[in-house]
């Protein structure tokens, strides 16, 4: 009965026995990947009015913080335990008798709303528990739900909810079912996610509205109170902004519909009671009377929200080093959560979490592992220790300050319960002297991906499941990735005499498992095979396949192996070239034979226009050509992805011309995808390089025919002036491309204000553009120009850890110091 099993048959079935309550409330319903619980403490405040406890406003949010209760609450109460219990047990034996096999969550879902109906909520703000669409929470009619609410999506929970970020918002913006009267989303999302919404509520004739996506104030534009301005929001984190406009956005709409009477004094007054524990939340932690560590909880679990995370620790606390003592899930890719966050300068604890009641899927990571890929990659500066209640030993053990803090503070120390069957202290804390952050690293939602992983559920038959379980309980639990093998291997047979067909995805999915089986055991001629195999199969099908939709889903599958194929194989530098080259052609002509008007952007000239944002033209024929993007966006990243991968191969064998080509033709595509911003202008910059790379080697070889040429040798003459025109054209065109970088990572809507809130890829744009252009204002003499570039460029690059640039900058510094020493400058 426990774990997650997407689907509302169970749940519809459960809430009808016992008296369909979900049927009687108002609800406002939130999706997305980061700043759900965020939005829903911002409704549920505002919304409550401290006057009148007779207005009652229900809270359901998942997972719980400390104990399972804190997932229900009205007034920011949570359920008691007795009536928490009560209706879990007749939910439970309804459960049992009608042999609905309820999950956990489904359980917890009904409990919530049978709660709400009982206490007669006047509005129920319910947050999603994973995806959307086919979540627990969606089996609230769409006449219910008076707003629906999404914040940023990003990637993750891929193995539940898609690989793209189109996939991924068909689930969130699923919560807009028929009925639904209006979609709030926020309007710093991906492009493709807002195209899902607005088709979305198209189809079901739902009213939209997308956020204003300008990071640097704080004015929010509302129907119902005008121009709102919020210099300091009451949780911490300057993509707040974001969220609040969501909620407000909801509420705007409410208000807008008669259905409730807030005022703009009341949004004002009511808002500073917002709180949210365990995200970014400031407490004080007393290890004596009258001495105490600050601490910071947050809950961080994936890239984007580490990135966060990171941003608000630098802007806090400085650049001064960090102690991080944390705990993660199993399972979980820990590049993303780490990276953002952990310097060289650093020291690193790593320690676990107890057994979670309820949940023995969830595991912690074996600290000594974590502690291993943390030197590795990260800091030297790392121990283990596995007792949590140890992690402060300068300040006594971890449970008595808990017990001490509940005599000094009452009402903080709620927030740091003692670890006890029921509840458990997940956390990772980072002590800064005797200040310390706490941080929820790599759990939250995150859990529910492992207990798939451990016991999936999946569409294969019984015979073909019992392999897969053992096989991913061998890969995860103990890794032995032979047995592992063995098991998939058995899977594979099992399938095949069932007769799947050769690039079914059931089939060929258990063969990719294999093959990264055998990139854990570092056997790359077996993992090479799986994937040139593979690559051949879907190559012949493709080319013989007449169905649209499985055309371009076998070619985003193609993609994606021959991507994997690319990073991990041994293979030669020729034959991954030659690989490349076979499998975008044939996308491109499938993509051309779909699509004939999209051909016209491999033309020379449109080409050029893609690839110089700066130009009216440039605007006028992206407009003509994104409305074609929808032919191929279902492969959009791994095409893209592959484009890329050819043009550093074609960089790695010297041939700098055909890198550059290539990269152009990329732009074009991307911008023609509907591809990020960011991720263009990103490219834009990698262009400039490549630019930058061609005039140096025609440099050298000017300098060498300036070397061997034979003085008043007319004909060495003129070859050297053509190339020395053909060296500044080039060099002022990486001039021009990396100034463009620069102009556009400057406009707001672009979400690059200068006071640190850059998105990741696109401060790397701005960084390397910085980094180039004071390379070429060095290379054309004006020493002083680049000097203040490259320490502009050099403090940022150290501000948010991009150490390669950093390191380019310090050698280019020392380059102009060795210039003006040799000048005689001071």
């Amino acid at each position: 009965m426990s774990g997650i099993r997407l689907g509302l048959s169970r749940i519809t079935k459960l809430l009808a026995f016992a008296g369909s309550p979900h049927e009687k409330l108002k609800v406002l319903h939130v999706a997305g990947t980061n700043g759900k619980g965020s939005v829903c403490s911002y409704l549920t405040t505002l919304l409550q009015d401290p006057s009148d406890s007779a207005v009652k406003i229900g809270k359901f949010t998942s997972p719980h913080l400390v104990d399972v209760r804190d997932s229900i609450m009205v007034n920011n109460t949570p359920i008691s335990s007795q009536t928490f219990n009560n209706i879990k047990t007749k939910l439970t034996d309804l459960n049992k008798k009608h042999l609905l096999n309820c999950s956990e969550f489904e359980l917890l879902t009904c409990i919530a709303f049978l709660y709400f109906h009982q206490v007669n909520c006047s509005w129920c703000v319910l947050e999603v528990g994973l995806g959307g669409r086919i979540d627990a929470t969606n089996v609230i009619p769409g006449a219910n739900k008076y707003a629906c609410g999404i914040t940023k999506i990003g990637l993750d929970h891929q193995g539940f909810l898609g690989n793209t970020m189109a996939e991924i918002a068909i689930e969130k913006v699923g919560i807009a079912t028929p009925g639904a009267k209006y979609l709030v989303i926020d309007g710093t999302n991906d492009r493709s996610v807002l195209d899902v919404a607005r088709k979305q509520c198209e189809s079901i004739k739902c009213d939209l509205k997308i956020t204003d996506d300008i990071v640097n104030h704080r004015i929010v534009k509302t129907k119902s109170w005008g121009d709102l301005k919020f210099d300091k929001l009451p949780l911490n984190g300057d993509y707040q902004i974001f969220n609040f406009r969501v909620a407000l956005a909801m509420l705007d709409h409410l208000k807008q519909m008669n259905q409730i009477s807030l005022t703009s004094q009341e949004i004002y007054q009511r808002l500073a009671n917002t709180i949210w524990p365990g995200r970014l939340q400031n407490l004080d932690l007393y290890y004596a009377k009258d001495h105490k560590i600050s601490v910071l909880l947050d809950g961080a679990h994936n890239g984007c929200a580490a990135i966060e995370l990171m941003k608000y620790i630098r802007k806090t606390y400085g650049e001064q080093p960090l102690t991080f003592v944390i705990a993660v899930t199993c399972g979980k890719d820990l590049e993303p959560l780490f990276r953002p966050l952990i310097r060289p300068v650093d020291n690193v604890v790593t320690t676990k979490f107890s057994a979670v009641d309820g949940m023995p899927w969830i595991k912690a990571n074996d600290p000594s592992d974590l502690a291993t890929m943390i030197k590795e990659k990260y800091t030297t500066k790392a121990t283990v220790q596995p007792d949590l209640l140890k992690v402060f030993p300068e300040y006594g053990n971890l449970k008595q300050l808990l017990r001490l803090n509940k005599a000094i503070q009452p009402r903080t120390a709620q927030h740091f319960r003692e670890p006890t069957k029921r509840n458990n202290l997940k956390a990772g804390i980072l002590p800064i002297g005797k200040q310390s952050i706490v941080g929820y690293l790599g759990l939250g939602l995150v859990v529910f991906g492992l207990w798939w992983q451990y016991y999936p559920h999946n569409p294969y038959p019984p015979s073909v499941s019992k392999y897969l379980r053992k096989a991913s309980w061998e890969e995860i639990k103990t890794k032995d990735y032979k047995k592992s093998i063995d098991y998939y291997l058995d899977a594979l047979k099992e399938c095949e005499s069932l007769g799947y067909a050769s690039v079914d995805e059931k089939l060929t999915g258990i063969e990719i498992k294999i093959a990264e089986m055998y990139e854990q055991l570092d056997m790359k001629n077996e993992e090479t095979e799986i994937y040139l195999k593979l690559l051949s199969r879907f190559y012949n099908k493709i080319k013989e396949c007449s169905d649209l939709p499985i055309k371009r889903q076998l070619m985003k599958r193609d993609l994606s192996v021959l991507v994997k194929l690319i990073e991990r194989s041994d293979v030669s530098s020729i034959v991954k070239r030659n690989l490349l080259q076979l499998h975008i052609n044939l996308t491109q002509q499938q993509i051309e034979t779909d699509t004939p008007e999209v051909s016209s952007m491999i033309n020379d000239k449109e080409r050029a226009i893609l690839t110089n944002p700066t130009t009216a033209e440039y605007k006028s024929l992206m407009t003509k050509l994104k409305k074609y993007s929808g032919s191929f966006e279902q492969f959009r990243e791994e095409f893209i992805r592959t484009r890329d991968l050819y043009s550093e191969i074609c960089l790695s064998t010297n041939d700098i011309d055909t890198a550059i080509y290539s990269k152009m033709i990329t732009i074009g595509w991307m911008v023609v995808s509907g591809m990020d911003y960011e991720k263009i202008l990103m490219s834009q910059a990698n262009l400039a390089s490549l630019l930058y790379m061609k005039a140096e080697s025609v440099e050298q070889h000017i300098y060498k025919l300036q070397k061997n040429s034979v003085m008043n040798d007319t004909p060495s003459i003129e070859k050297i002036m053509k190339l020395q025109k053909r060296y500044e054209n080039i060099l002022n065109n990486s001039e021009k491309y990396y100034e463009s970088v620069l102009d556009k990572s400057k406009d707001n809507k672009i979400r690059f204000p200068p006071d640190g809130e850059q998105d990741g890829i696109l401060l790397q744009a701005r960084l390397l553009s910085m980094h180039g252009l004071a390379v070429i204002k060095l290379h054309k003499g004006d020493a002083k120009e680049a000097k203040k570039i490259l320490i502009d460029t050099k403090r940022l690059a150290e501000q948010y850890g991009f150490d390669d640039i950093q390191n380019a900058c310090e050698n280019e510094l020392q380059t102009i110091q060795r210039i003006n020493l040799s000048n005689g400058a001071s």
